[in-house]
């Protein structure tokens, strides 16, 4: 499979069958297999480890090596992941910060960003994303001042129609 490609569609499959196979992914050491094997639900474990597993060196894990892979469904469920470890633990690690650093803000790890922006103190920021925090401050405030300007010129709009205030 080339970068950037979407894997085929998982096999039809009836929900407990579905069920079954995901129930079988629970310890970081099953979830390390199903990425060998190229499990369907690998995606969904990892985010499921997020919030049953207290280990965050194992959780950190799981959810870089889901970053880094070349399809683009599991890189999605490793986004949702990483946006979840945010909330859960509070910190990323290095590895998970520089993958997210290199997809930028694109797809997924748009809202992985945003997470981590929200809720990981800023004085925890490595330097980039502290420059995309102050950035992305300032244009939510430009962008809030455009639209008060609208309101106002679209009430001014009103008052000249109608003749003037009454």
């Amino acid at each position: 499979m080339k970068d950037g490609e979407y894997r085929s569609e998982p096999p039809r499959e009836s929900k407990e069958a579905g069920d079954r196979k995901l129930a079988a992914l629970r310890t970081p050491e099953e979830i390390d297999a199903g990425f060998e094997r190229g499990d369907p639900y690998v995606g969904t474990a990892v985010i499921r480890l997020v919030f049953n597993c207290t280990d965050f060196g194992a959780v950190a894990a799981r959810v870089e090596r889901a970053l880094r892979s070349d399809d683009l469904t599991l890189r999605g469920y490793g986004c949702v992941a990483a946006g979840d470890m945010t909330r859960m633990f509070g910190r990323l690690s290095p590895g998970i910060w520089g993958r997210l650093r290199e997809l930028g803000f694109r797809d997924a790890a748009a809202d992985s960003i945003g997470d981590a922006l929200t809720f990981i103190p800023f004085r925890h920021l490595p330097p980039w994303f502290k420059w995309q925090w102050v950035r992305l401050t300032v244009v939510h405030w430009l962008v809030g001042r455009r639209f008060d300007a609208e309101d106002w010129a679209e009430r001014v709009w009103k008052l000249v129609r109608r003749g003037g205030p009454r």
